[in-house]
């Protein structure tokens, strides 16, 4: 059993967050608290308002795409950032190394299963 604390799925697909929350739950991560959000724009919202450890955050999304939500992450100081992992199915090589983001923990990659988000986690280490 691994305990993160507060956790933010970032994702405009209602079912991959259902479904990322599913695998969490099956991968045996716990957290304290679970928070969605749509798009970048709601992310930095939350992100303004609650401290969490963890984010896993999707690429494609609209009005501010995953890039642009961790490009900001790095610029904005009023509030604590979370550690990242990015959920997508486009997460090349080359697009993770373009990603702007001291924060970047680990890339899951869509379609994922249970296993690799609790191998992920574990080897990153984060817990409340």
């Amino acid at each position: 059993m691994i305990n993160v604390g507060s956790l933010l799925i970032v994702d405009d697909s209602s079912l991959m967050r259902m479904v990322l929350r599913k695998s969490l739950a099956m991968a045996k991560i716990e957290s304290l608290e679970i928070v969605e959000a749509g798009n970048g724009i709601e992310a930095l919202r939350l992100l303004a308002e609650k401290k969490f450890q963890l984010m896993f955050c999707d690429l494609n999304m609209p009005d501010m795409n995953g890039d642009e939500l961790l490009e900001k992450l790095d610029e904005v100081s009023e509030f604590e950032v979370p550690s990242v992992v990015i959920v997508s199915s486009e997460a090349t090589p080359e697009r993770i190394e373009r990603l702007s983001c001291k924060h970047l923990l680990g890339v899951l990659r869509k379609p994922f299963t249970p296993e690799a988000i609790a191998k992920l986690v574990s080897q990153i280490g984060v817990h409340s």
